[in-house]
């Protein structure tokens, strides 16, 4: 071939790339994507759908020579299969998938591919976020994951060799997950199998202790599986029973006082519908959780559980009772960080105190605050002065006018606050400290507090915190409160906290804990993924024709 033959055929050559790089020409499934549905399906990705075969050059993920290839078929048994983490599999095209993998030869491939990559996107999202908007059940929109982007993760699976197993690790892997699948599968047999198997609840007068006798002692046996002698009397409440209600509370969240109370009760009444969907709203916040952010070390407060730990390389360093807030100002959930740590600090007044608890003792007594050392503070454009509170008419002082009045507690042994408070900023204004009423950690139930978090031992959390500090050790927390002032001390190494709603975690002996939904967090949960049709089809249908509650 001559020169101009030879210039002919590198005008071809690049005439072919330029045409097959195009997409306009190239991307049929990135067109029929964007219009938003296929075969009268709408798709959940359109625009992302798009982006992704636009950049992959329309080339498909999941057809060979107009069929379905392994891993399509694979994946619609994922889809199938997701009951398992609590989700719906209609969510994915399950049917039209299922049925167009069937044909010897698709009929429409596009769509077949299209409706594929829709479902594993979508599929992909659920699992590794919120699938529900956080504003329908109020929680931190800043501190939950959620979910991967679909043309990231399509991108990301381009590359995978293994992309059903690339799907499949996208759940979560610790072993508070496994352990609630497996409880998942279990439950939801039985729920599918026997609807009706649910035994009636055992009714209490009173609370029970040893040796005292009841008719609804025998109850009680046959539900924890106590047996007796033939010559005993059934209804007495021996030291046998007693042994088993202790080990049933230790695994509900209860003190294990071996009072048969109404908390015990409660959880022994709970049916199986009401632990399933306990066991699906547990699974469903772990996914909200990043999988990319998984510090070494951090603190851990479980809420409903009212407990602490602080993690080091896996070692639980410090585990302690925490007091939370009470059902009418409960602790939110979120993600933080302790940036510091301040001693004998002063305690601001948060508004809803103000408004809901100070003004009618201030409307009773003038001196209520000054006996608990709190100083009322007036702002105005000279600065601020603190002001005599008997001079003021607190009869006419409205909650939002007393909400621009400042109060401030002094540093002492009366501080609400106690002797450590942990700096962690956000939005809430939720914090760690210390407390001037350490025996309401002797109380089995402690949502008690306008909403922070007390701690049973803040000396070991301060301690914690400040131990990558170079110029740190335990005695100087000691000088540090001896110090007539408030000072702080900032963490060279801040710490992730992390503020959990879990009903249910791992105890002792790797076994399921469980305590009750003290804010009815679950059931709110339950109801929105409900609306949204994002619950198995059949537990779906239960929760719409009863009004689920959850114990």
């Amino acid at each position: 071939m001559g020169p101009k033959g030879d210039w002919i055929m590198r005008f071809f050559i690049v005439f072919l790339m330029i045409v097959f790089s195009t997409p306009v020409f190239a991307n049929t499934l990135a067109n029929r994507a964007a219009a938003g549905s296929v075969e009268n399906i709408k798709l959940y990705n359109a625009q992302r759908l798009s982006d992704f075969y636009t950049s992959y050059q329309g080339l498909p993920l999941w057809i060979d020579t107009n069929r379905a290839n392994k891993p399509a078929q694979e994946m619609i048994r994922v889809f199938e299969s997701s009951w398992q983490h609590g989700l719906n599999p209609q969510n994915y095209h399950i049917e039209e998938l299922r049925g167009l993998a069937q044909q010897d030869v698709l009929a429409d491939p596009d769509a077949f591919e299209i409706l594929m990559s829709d479902a594993v996107a979508r599929y992909a999202r659920h699992m590794t976020g919120m699938r529900i908007s956080p504003s329908k059940i109020e929680a931190d929109p800043t501190s939950w994951a959620r979910g991967v982007r679909a043309d990231d993760f399509l991108n990301h699976l381009v590359m995978q060799s293994n992309k059903v197993r690339a799907v499949e690790d996208l759940s979560p892997q610790s072993e508070l997950y496994k352990a609630l699948q497996k409880e998942l599968i279990k439950l939801h047999d039985e729920v599918i199998k026997n609807p009706q198997k649910d035994l009636p609840p055992i009714h209490l007068a009173r609370t029970l202790r040893e040796p005292q006798s009841d008719p609804a002692i025998a109850e009680i046996r046959t539900r924890l599986g106590v047996f007796m002698d033939e010559e005993q009397d059934p209804h007495i409440y021996d030291a046998r029973l007693g042994d088993a209600i202790a080990v049933f509370q230790e695994n509900n969240g209860i003190k294990p006082d071996r009072l048969i109370g109404k908390r015990t009760m409660a959880a022994m009444n709970e049916g199986r519908l009401d632990k399933l969907l306990r066991v699906i709203a547990n699974m469903e916040r772990l996914r909200w959780l990043d999988p990319n952010f998984n510090p070494v070390r951090y603190i851990k407060v479980n809420v409903p559980a009212m407990r602490l730990w602080a993690i080091d390389q896996g070692s639980v360093v410090a585990d302690m009772p925490v007091v939370i807030g009470r059902e009418t100002r409960p602790t939110y959930s979120f993600i933080t960080e302790a940036v510091g740590v301040r001693f004998n600090p002063k305690w601001h007044v948060p508004d809803t105190i103000k408004q809901e608890d100070f003004l009618p003792l201030l409307q009773q007594d003038p001196k209520a605050l000054e006996k608990k050392n709190i100083s009322v503070i007036q702002y105005t454009s000279d600065g601020a002065e603190e002001i005599d509170t008997t001079k003021v008419d607190w009869s006419k002082v409205t909650p939002s006018e007393i909400r621009n009045l400042g109060m401030v507690q002094g540093f002492g042994s009366d501080n609400a606050l106690g002797r450590i408070r942990i700096l962690m900023p956000n939005r809430h204004d939720i914090y760690l400290h210390d407390t001037n009423t350490p025996n309401l950690f002797e109380k089995d139930f402690r949502a008690l507090s306008s909403g922070c978090i007390r701690m049973g031992e803040p000396d070991k959390i301060a301690n914690f915190i400040l131990s990558k500090n170079p110029d740190w050790d335990e005695s100087k927390l000691q000088t540090r409160l001896d110090r007539d002032g408030t000072s702080e001390v900032k963490a060279a190494d801040p710490v992730p906290v992390f503020i959990l709603y879990q009903t249910l975690w791992m105890g002792a002996g790797a076994s399921l804990r469980s305590a009750p939904d003290i804010y009815g967090e679950d059931v709110k949960l339950i109801h929105a993924l409900s609306d949204g049709n994002f619950l198995p089809l059949e537990i779906n249908e239960q929760v719409k024709t009863r009004n689920i509650k959850i114990k």
